[in-house]
């Protein structure tokens, strides 16, 4: 058996598109099933504050989109009551999140701590990554951290969507 929506009083894989609502917070705020999209905002009057999602059990197969205005070096906490993900911080104005639950934990399909690598090694990067001999040149060691970094970068994008 699903959870029950306590709006709609309907489950809540069955949600109409416009029962799902936006909500604008400032302060903490423990979100329902039914809030998916936040739009929450710290300054130095409201200070730093926290989000909390649903229990994932609640709200199956729901994604949560939280965006966060930040002014004045504060934050904004997206949490799990279950422990099931990491605490999300978005600390940067314009900064958001996706996540998503299954019914017994939430995915991150989008967080702001995870950022492409830099590559200042001045190596050619390519799918395969030589091995590296005993009289190796300082090319070859540029050509292998190219590869990893432009692999790992191509994973977080696939991941994370993060261009």
């Amino acid at each position: 058996m699903f959870p029950i929506n306590p709006q709609t009083g309907r489950d809540v894989t069955d949600l109409p598109v416009g029962s799902r609502s936006a909500v604008s917070v400032a302060a903490d705020k423990t979100l329902k099933v039914y809030e998916q999209l936040v739009r929450a905002s710290v300054n130095t009057a409201s200070g730093n504050i926290t989000v909390t999602l649903p229990s994932p059990s609640e709200s199956q197969g729901l994604a949560y989109f939280v965006s966060a205005t930040i002014a004045n070096a504060k934050t904004v906490t997206v949490t799990d009551p279950e422990s099931t993900i990491s605490d999300i911080v978005l600390d940067t104005n314009g900064d958001d999140c996706i996540v998503v639950s299954n019914g017994q934990k939430y995915f991150v399909l989008k967080n702001p701590a995870v950022t492409v690598l830099t590559d200042s090694s001045g190596g050619t990067a390519s799918d395969t990554i030589a091995a590296i001999g005993a009289t190796y040149d300082q090319a070859e060691v540029r050509n292998a951290i190219a590869s990893l970094a432009a692999k790992v970068n191509a994973l977080l994008n696939a991941t994370f969507n993060n261009a």
